[in-house]
């Protein structure tokens, strides 16, 4: 894996973790561990652009609503601290491929968090083969006696670079299908205003796997919120 995609991932290591935070705080007592794998992921996250980190911090605060409902316990109200973290990468030497912790100190009670963040440009946007979004499963760790919960998270966030400008668009389950969700803003920049036909081949084949375009706006919401909104439109 090269530098550039390390940093990548380590910065939405960053984000999520800051943003579970947040999102944990306002319902019970939390604490982010500021371990050396906090550190090189605040490092990370700093070399990004402005751009970079707000569509980094969008995608991180989509997946909040769901890591709740396929967890609830996360936001069980207690008095007792949530210790948040982020594993150290020789955990994943030993098959361990969780980036982030949530564990609870006073009871056998963990949860991994495996998160990626994925951007595709235009090149490789037939790809089909990304993984799903919100698989839960639950293990038991004998040597440590713990429970622990695994969620598995793959951002749905990703862009289409088309003359020059990078466009947002979100992959999600659908009626049973995979679909892809992009914005008007980039339904324009594909079609000839005056004839209303597609401005190129390449724009024609880009808007050939465009399943629905929704408002900028609605791009950025939650994933179920997103889907309600689809489906209320289409019927």
């Amino acid at each position: 894996m090269s530098n550039a995609s390390n940093n990548q991932g380590r910065a939405y290591e960053f984000v999520c973790l800051n943003s579970l935070f947040k999102a944990i705080s306002k319902i019970r007592p939390a604490k982010i561990v500021r371990n050396s794998s906090y550190q090189a992921a605040e490092n990370a996250w700093e070399t990004l652009s402005h751009v970079e980190q707000t569509l980094y911090a969008l995608s991180a605060q989509s997946t909040i609503d769901t890591i709740f409902a396929l967890e609830p316990n996360i936001i069980e109200q207690s008095s007792d601290i949530l210790n948040l973290f982020i594993q150290n990468d020789q955990h994943g030497e030993k098959a361990d491929v969780r980036d982030i912790i949530i564990e609870r100190k006073d009871i056998i009670w963990e949860i991994g968090l495996s998160i990626k963040h994925k951007l595709f440009s235009s090149s490789d946007y037939g790809d089909n083969n990304r993984g799903a979004f919100g698989k839960v499963y639950h293990t038991y760790d004998l040597k440590n006696k713990r429970n622990i919960c695994h969620v598995v998270l793959d951002s749905e966030f990703e862009y289409i670079e088309y003359n020059g400008t990078r466009y947002p668009i979100r992959c999600v389950h659908f009626w049973d299908m995979n679909v892809c969700i992009a914005t008007i803003s980039f339904e324009k920049a594909l079609f000839d205003e005056k004839t209303g036909l597609p401005s190129s081949r390449k724009a024609e084949a880009i808007d050939d796997t465009i399943f629905y375009f929704v408002q900028d706006n609605e791009i950025y919401l939650p994933q179920h919120q997103l889907l309600r909104l689809i489906e209320k439109q289409v019927a």
